[in-house]
């Protein structure tokens, strides 16, 4: 048998090219595997949050109050901050528009939450014994404090939305 050196390169770019093609495969398959971790912690930060914002809209009994979801929102917003920056380089697509429903989100927040404890503050030092009446009342079907959660809950379902698409 005689030595055929196109024989051997041939041999060898077939071995290195099948090692290369192995290398990108299992690349992609850690990249696909990371981003799926990545996901479930991602929607873990803000589960929740949803749960109380669903037990908040359909609760009859006046169990939960708007106090109760606000100081939920704003203990766990510093985690969903977290998530949403740890996330973010996993969004390439949709970077933009995982942005903008992030800043709507925290719009919201400050809108329907900050905004309104300022408000209530305020009444507390016009009228105390008012607030603190109304306070204790159970919260209706058609309290109109209810929408805010369901505005709130909205905003987090888009943002794991866009972070599905990404």
């Amino acid at each position: 048998m005689t030595f055929k050196p196109l024989d051997a390169l041939v041999s060898l770019l077939g071995i290195f090219g099948s090692g290369f093609i192995g290398y990108l495969a299992a690349r992609h398959a850690n990249d696909r595997l990371v981003r799926a971790t990545a996901l479930a912690k991602f929607r873990a930060a803000f589960g929740s949050t949803l749960a109380v914002l669903r037990l908040f809209e359909t609760d009859k009994g006046g169990h939960y109050t708007y106090e109760d979801v606000s100081n939920c929102i704003k203990k766990e917003l510093p985690r969903h901050a977290a998530a949403v920056e740890i996330f973010r380089p996993f969004i390439s697509k949709h970077a933009d528009k995982y942005e903008a429903t992030w800043k709507d989100y925290q719009n919201q927040i400050e809108k329907s939450l900050i905004s309104r404890d300022r408000d209530v503050q305020e009444e507390q030092r016009e009228a105390a014994n008012l607030v603190k009446l109304v306070r204790s009342m159970p919260l209706g079907d058609k309290d109109p404090t209810r929408s805010f959660s369901a505005e709130i809950r909205d905003r987090i379902e888009n943002i794991l939305s866009i972070a599905n698409e990404g």
